[in-house]
């Protein structure tokens, strides 16, 4: 069996030789960039791309990873932290999330927009828990309108509404019953892949 540093040696090793980022890139089905920042120790080998590289790399079988508090959520999406938007979809990868108890239908989207600013940066990976849809003051939430459209923002009460935690003041309140409103999911955490 094989572990992350061994593909991870493997690969720098690969790395070194003209074409090979790009070709890398296009095995995984990921930015070039990407594939530099595994170069400079910027991110580690993803789960989901540690078996392919292995069998390119005529490796054997990847061992599974020890028991973690971490768990890893697919990226489904982008959602729009601004007005309402359509979401877009990208192709699935995935983040790591920090492990909950009962959360096991996670999913997560990219954060477009700067509604959420202070507390959601944006191209963060906001993870959403789908079982979690019962509406808590002052959490926050993934919600869809009536033209399929999906925003993320923070839900309070007394009046009910959906409002931005942003920095720009031109973001909007959404006040319940001027859109026929679809919580999708609460918000339980964010990653980020852009470092400090």
């Amino acid at each position: 069996m094989v572990t992350h540093d061994e593909i991870l040696e493997e690969l720098l090793k690969r790395l070194q030789k003209r074409g090979a980022a790009a070709a890398i890139a296009r095995l995984l089905g990921k930015p070039d960039s990407r594939i530099s920042e595994l170069k400079k120790g910027g991110r580690r080998i993803q789960q989901d791309e540690m078996p392919i590289l292995a069998e390119y790399f005529g490796m054997g079988e990847v061992a599974p990873e020890s028991e973690t508090n971490v768990v890893w959520v697919p990226v489904i999406g982008i959602a729009a932290a601004g007005a309402w938007r359509e979401a877009i979809e990208v192709p699935a990868f995935l983040v790591p999330q920090i492990r909950t108890p009962n959360c096991n239908k996670a999913f997560a989207v990219q954060v477009d927009g700067d509604s959420m600013n202070l507390i959601l940066p944006e191209r963060s990976y906001a993870v959403i828990d789908p079982d979690q849809k019962e509406l808590r003051h002052n959490r926050v939430y993934l919600i869809q309108n009536g033209n399929g459209e999906a925003t993320i923002k923070r839900f309070c009460n007394e009046p009910a509404r959906f409002e931005p935690v942003s920095d720009n003041p031109e973001h909007n309140v959404i006040h319940i019953g001027e859109h026929d409103i679809i919580v999708i999911g609460r918000v339980v955490s964010f990653t980020s892949d852009s470092g400090l």
